[in-house]
């Protein structure tokens, strides 16, 4: 009950400020609640109280016949060690200048300054008694000195080795020295594995149930490749601890080692029940993206159980925010490239493009860096920037297909059709040389671009090129009926329709299939015949959400009039909602046209206008542009 405590301490101190118990017990108050705090991963709160913990050892300090004391200078230096491990920004604390041996009344000291401040306060507590305890933090401090300034990790490993030897000299029964031991002799600066994996069976000997030791030496057996013993020692970490984090972690990298995808992937995600871990996060992050990008891992009714139901692209995303959120300006290229995939998933592009652009700065020139390049210029192409992502896929040292399709789109919707064409055309004949299907493709692209500078003839010999393909895309067909369509070419249309049998019978064409027939229809035997066959097509798919949708369009379009279809069209608004809610299609619902146009639909048929009047207000809000919900709130408030 630390903030009940701190409160009491707070009452006691401020009728006795020099009382020595009272200055110990507040900071040790003050320690135990920023520990708790960082455990949830609120650094910025758990610095401040780190912060008023030495402002009260510093109030002790001041009085002589405490600075003869150990706890005084053992507990100073803990604070320094364990404000030194949070992130970069928030590794720093103000301390009194002669504590820190600073002219300055006040001095900022960094992570490496903290570092070797507790050190320094460490020797002092050891000149004054000296015990197993002091030794093996000094151990400790020095070696997490070598972990964060790497650049001095020789020295600061020395001088851990050394602490830790004399730790074991005064009390070699202790399992945590020898764990630390090995633990120093595992670094790669100094690494001893025979040294380590002594170490850390002494300690397994001395206490059974060290779920520590017996992670640590189930890494060494990693290292050493022995996988078997690996699993084992693991094995008997989670038996004696079955919450220990690092001992489930283990288990999925012998996992990776051995090729076990799911088995790897469950186990990470197992890890995300416990605290916040740093391999965690990235290897939980690592396989969902390996098996959201991955074809046929869907499949699978494990993975697709935990992508579906249990949102675990959801939770990987947190995760590897929170790991790069703690890493800073330290966070690998691998992290950033996970963060930015994941966030693109959610359709969150801006953050996406932060992320990746983030990895690209940290990545060394490769076929990684042009992977991160190519993926930045298609987000920007997601939010329509295409100037932005012709720069990005121009950034790529060794293109491929498809940074140069993606460079011939962003040229596209910038404006510089030439410079597309141009980039479609020398694509086009290399993949044709090759027999490659992509040329489909690259012929719908531009067939689109074509229409648009050189007119109908054009666009028809180039779809004709695509449909003579061996294998043809449904959008060429597509792309070829919507030409004669508009032009009113019957013998195209009756062409691409005889083709477009193969698909007329399949749920996720329909609605594409049913809307261009519709209109070919209209144009030749009017809407009436076009209604008549769209009632057809709801019969083959009644619950085809998009089919109604179109339906529910050509209504309002060709019947918005005539009273006796009021009714249906406001039934046929009704059961679209319907289907997307039952779907689960809340997000497709809720975009603009699909909403406007059931609100529309249901307005056009209420019999009271006050209700018309408010769901056409509600479509006007979604979608301010949309001049039919405009016309129609119009001729209400005129018939009004």
């Amino acid at each position: 009950m630390y903030t009940e405590s701190i409160e009491d301490y707070d009452t006691l101190l401020q009728r006795n400020p020099t009382y020595l118990p009272g200055l110990r017990g507040a900071a040790e108050a003050h320690i135990g609640i920023a520990n708790s705090l960082k455990s949830q991963n609120l650094y910025g709160r758990s610095k401040a109280h780190f912060q008023l913990a030495l402002e009260h050892l510093q109030s002790a300090f001041l009085q002589r016949e405490a600075q003869g004391m150990v706890w005084l200078w053992r507990l100073s230096a803990n604070i320094f060690v364990q404000t030194a491990q949070l992130p970069h920004s928030l590794a720093n604390l103000d301390v009194a200048g002669n504590l820190a041996k600073r002219e300055e009344p006040i001095a900022y000291l960094s992570r490496k300054d903290l570092l070797q401040l507790a050190q320094r306060f460490y020797l002092c507590a050891l000149k004054l008694k000296q015990n197993t305890y002091l030794w093996y933090e000094l151990s400790l401090a020095s070696y997490y000195s070598a972990i964060l300034i790497p650049e001095d990790a020789n020295g600061h490993l020395e001088t851990a080795t050394k602490a830790c030897k004399m730790a074991i000299k005064e009390c070699s029964n202790r399992w945590l020295n020898w764990n630390l031991l090995g633990v120093i002799n595992m670094n790669s600066e100094n690494e001893n594995l025979p040294l380590a994996q002594h170490c850390f069976i002494q300690a397994v000997v001395l206490e059974k149930k060290c779920y520590t030791a017996w992670t640590n030496l189930g890494v060494l057996y990693i290292k050493l490749n022995e996988v078997r013993l690996a699993n084992e020692a693991f094995t008997r970490a989670q038996q004696s601890s079955p919450v220990y984090a690092n001992a489930w972690i283990g288990q999925a990298m012998v996992a990776e080692l051995i090729g076990d995808r799911e088995e790897a992937f469950d186990l990470f995600r197992h890890c995300q029940q416990f605290d916040y871990h740093p391999e965690a996060a990235l290897g939980f992050a690592h396989w969902v993206c390996e098996m959201l990008s991955t074809p046929g891992s869907f499949d699978k009714p494990r993975i697709k159980h935990a992508i579906e139901h249990m949102y675990a692209d959801v939770l990987a995303l947190d995760a590897i925010n929170w790991y790069v959120q703690n890493e800073e300006t330290d966070a690998t290229p691998a992290s950033l490239s996970f963060q930015g995939f994941l966030y693109a998933r959610k359709n969150l592009y801006r953050q996406a493009i932060e992320a990746f652009t983030r990895a690209c700065k940290l990545c060394e020139p490769g076929a990684d860096r042009d992977k991160l390049y190519t993926n930045l210029g298609y987000l920007y192409l997601k939010i329509d920037q295409p100037e932005q992502a012709a720069h990005a896929l121009n950034t790529v040292a060794h293109a491929t297909f498809k940074p140069i399709i993606g460079l011939a789109q962003a040229y596209y919707l910038a404006g510089q059709l030439q410079e597309s064409y141009s980039i479609y055309n020398s694509v086009l004949g290399n993949v044709v040389d090759h027999g490659d299907d992509k040329a489909a493709t690259i012929l719908v692209a531009m067939a689109s671009m074509i229409y648009d500078f050189q007119g109908e003839a054009d666009t028809k010999t180039l779809l004709y090129q695509c449909v003579l393909l061996k294998e043809v895309p449904i959008q060429a067909l597509f792309s070829a009926l919507a030409l004669g369509i508009l032009h009113r070419d019957n013998a195209l249309i009756h062409t691409i329709l005889t083709e477009l049998n193969a698909y007329a019978f399949k749920k996720e064409y329909c609605a594409d299939i049913s809307y261009l027939t519709a209109h070919y229809i209209l144009i030749n035997e009017g809407a009436r015949r076009a209604l008549c066959y769209l009632q057809t097509r709801i019969r083959m798919f009644p619950n085809s959400r998009s089919l109604r949708s179109v339906v529910l369009k050509f209504l309002l379009d060709y019947f918005s009039d005539d009273q006796s279809y009021r009714l249906a069209t406001s039934n046929m608004g009704r059961i679209t909602l319907t289907l997307g809610h039952t779907k689960q299609q809340n997000s497709i619902l809720a975009s603009e046209e699909a909403l406007t146009t059931i609100y529309a639909s249901q307005a056009v048929s209420a019999v009271d206008k006050t209700c018309s009047m408010k769901l056409l207000q509600r479509a006007i809000l979604l979608s301010p542009t949309d001049q039919r919900a405009r016309q129609l709130l119009s001729a209400i408030i005129a018939n009004s």
